[in-house]
């Protein structure tokens, strides 16, 4: 069987090389190549260039990256001093997303990704979480990536089926979060400081949202959840419908 093309949205940035300083590249961590590759489909990386609905409708399935923040006028918010916010990427993005689900691809929201569809569908977001019982500032990167805190998975929902669990443990990368949630999407996973977690879309559109990062849980115990995740996307864009009945495997 043909495997499917799975989009993997990237940013610009500025980067120095061998060819010069402070040149453009579409960055993108392997780590998210690398999941989709194991899970069975075929990674394109999409950098915010061109046009996104032409984009959408030659994959069979999408993932909306992380990164940086989405700027806050998009959803009604004030910028933060002193944060820097793409245009370009927000919204190639945003479009991406809102095609995405007009044509019913399959899609996967990371961090961003996540934020993002629940901005292009017309909810907004937490400018920035501060201190919780559960989220504090973020540390540097090295500190960062072993942080994990605990969420709780609606019983009835398809991630739930797809994990196996409804509490487990989860990274955390981010000091914004989904606040009203957009029409057509639920809530389905919350943090112990009730910070959205993850939601699904409510009609029929293929779509789970994430807000930690699974292409980073990298350890044997964590990699089995994850790597469902993303064998769940891939079924579903190899299959053209909904495929959420795939089981954990190790």
């Amino acid at each position: 069987m043909t495997r499917p093309l799975i989009g993997i949205s990237a940013p610009l940035r500025r980067l120095d090389t061998e060819h010069g300083t402070d040149l453009p590249y579409a960055a993108l961590g392997t780590d998210y190549i690398e999941a989709v590759e194991a899970a069975g489909g075929i990674p394109i990386v999409l950098p915010p260039i061109g046009d996104p609905a032409q984009l959408a409708a030659r994959l069979d399935g999408l993932v909306l990256s992380g990164g940086g923040d989405v700027d806050p006028t998009r959803y009604g918010g004030r910028p933060e001093p002193g944060v820097e916010y793409s245009a370009q990427r927000d919204g190639f993005e945003l479009e991406l997303a809102r095609a995405a689900r007009d044509l019913n691809i399959p899609t996967l929201g990371i961090c961003r990704g996540h934020q993002v569809v629940n901005v292009a569908l017309g909810g907004t977001l937490v400018v920035d979480l501060g201190t919780t019982s559960v989220h504090a500032p973020l540390l540097d990167a090295e500190r960062q990536f072993r942080v994990r805190h605990d969420v709780t998975l609606a019983a009835d929902s398809r991630l739930a089926g797809v994990y196996g669990v409804t509490r487990r443990a989860v990274n955390s990368l981010h000091h914004q979060a989904v606040g009203r949630v957009a029409e057509g999407l639920v809530a389905v996973a919350q943090a112990d400081d009730g910070v959205v977690e993850a939601v699904e879309a409510t009609d029929a559109w293929d779509y789970v949202g994430v807000q930690w990062h699974p292409e980073k849980l990298s350890a044997p115990e964590e990699w089995a959840f994850e790597l469902a995740l993303f064998r769940r996307l891939v079924a579903a864009a190899s299959a053209g419908s909904p495929a959420f009945e795939v089981v954990l495997t190790a």
